[in-house]
């Protein structure tokens, strides 16, 4: 007999990566052992991670990312204006995609370590909204 599927519910969040990502954390909290609600979890950070990245881009001034390569290279500017010294934005985004939403979501193989994976997609968040606050021109006062 076919299991019944759930469709996962972003809601109103999905326009605010940090909200995003709290559901994410939320969802995982209430998880425990519930495979699917773990993978629900990770597939709402990955959302986090692909919002903030639609933010990079819109606030840089870049067309709508279509894809995961448009939003890597709204996340590459992004550390290339903030002049970041690593490369860590695009590094985390990769990794959060390869792990939550490709081995966790589609392979259903959530890590073990799956609330480090939560908070390394809350960071590239906090971290990319923090750089894009930095890339900004700063307004001169008039006199």
């Amino acid at each position: 007999m076919p299991t019944k599927r759930r469709s996962v519910d972003f809601g109103a969040v999905t326009d605010d990566p940090k909200k995003i990502a709290n559901a994410a954390e939320r969802e995982y909290a209430e998880a425990r052992n519930d495979g699917l609600k773990r993978r629900e979890a990770a597939e709402k950070a990955w959302l986090a991670a692909c919002a903030v990245a639609d933010v990079a881009a819109h606030r840089l001034g870049m067309p709508p990312p279509a894809g995961r390569s448009s939003r890597e290279l709204a996340l590459e500017e992004v550390e290339r204006l903030a002049r970041l010294k690593t490369r860590s934005l695009l590094s985390r985004f990769k990794d959060v995609h390869d792990v939550l939403h490709g081995e966790c979501f589609y392979g259903d193989a959530c890590p073990r370590d799956f609330s480090v994976w939560i908070d390394t997609a809350k960071g590239l968040v906090e971290d990319t909204l923090t750089a894009l606050d930095a890339c900004r021109p700063k307004r001169r006062r008039r006199r």
